[in-house]
C-alpha cells in the first residue's frame, strides 16, 4: 500500500489543481504539516529486533533516505498486497527498487510538503515469531523473525492533496541478523504490504 501511494503520489506531483483528502476524505492532515518527530525519538543501533520498526519510522519522518538503505539487507524483497499488483506495480521488487522509489518519493520533488508515517507497535509487547528460510536456499540455518503491525501513512503533496492510508492497513516486517563491518546487527530481509485488516 505504502508503495502504490508513492507512485501515486510521485506522479500526481506534477498535476495540479487537483484538491482535496484523497483515499480517505473522512480524514485530515494534521494541522501542523504532519511528520511530527516525538522529541525523545532517536536512531538506535539495530541490535534489538524493535529497532528495525523504530528507525524505518524516523527515517521516513525525517526523509533520511541513507538510514533507510542502512536498514535493508543486501537480499531485500518488498511484497505488494494483492490489490496494489497490476498495470505498472509488480509483485515484488529488490532492495535497488525500494531505494530508489523511497528516494523518489522523499527527496524527489520539492513540492512534498511532509511525511507522516505511524507504525503503531509497542517495543515492551511486539511479538515476534521464529521463520526458518528455505533450507535449499542461501540463509539455510539461520533464524529470522517477523511480526505484522499495523500503520498509518498520510502523504502532503502540496496544500491542496494530501494521501492519507484508509482502513487499517497491516505490514508484515520480516528480519535477520547480519554481519555489517563486523557488528551483528537486525535488518528487513522482507516487507510484505497486506490487505486491510
Amino acid at each position: 500500500m505504502i508503495r502504490k501511494l508513492a507512485l501515486i503520489g510521485i506522479t500526481l506531483l506534477w498535476v495540479s489543481g487537483t484538491t482535496g483528502c484523497l483515499l480517505d476524505p473522512e480524514k485530515t492532515p494534521p494541522d501542523d504539516g504532519g511528520g511530527v518527530i516525538p522529541p525523545t525519538a532517536k536512531f538506535e543501533n539495530l541490535s534489538e529486533e524493535w529497532h528495525v520498526l523504530n528507525n524505518l519510522e524516523l527515517a521516513y519522518l525525517q526523509r533520511n533516505t541513507d538510514e533507510i538503505e542502512k536498514l535493508m539487507d543486501d537480499a531485500f524483497t518488498f511484497f505488494f498486497s494483492d490489490g496494489d499488483v497490476g498495470g505498472s506495480i509488480p509483485v515484488q521488487w529488490n532492495r535497488e527498487a525500494e531505494i530508489a522509489a523511497s528516494k523518489g518519493m522523499l527527496t524527489g520533488s520539492n513540492r512534498l510538503l511532509s511525511v507522516d508515517v505511524d507504525i503503531q507497535f509497542d517495543k515492551n509487547t511486539l511479538q515476534w515469531i521464529n521463520v526458518n528460510p528455505d533450507p535449499q536456499g542461501p540463509f539455510a540455518g539461520e533464524i529470522w523473525k517477523t511480526t505484522t503491525v499495523t500503520y498509518i501513512f498520510t502523504l502532503r503533496v502540496d496544500e491542496d492533496l494530501t494521501f492519507i492510508t484508509a482502513g487499517a492497513p497491516r505490514v508484515q516486517f520480516t528480519i535477520r541478523e547480519a554481519d555489517v563491518n563486523g557488528t551483528m546487527v537486525w535488518r528487513l530481509i522482507e516487507w510484505r504490504d497486506l490487505a486491510n485488516s
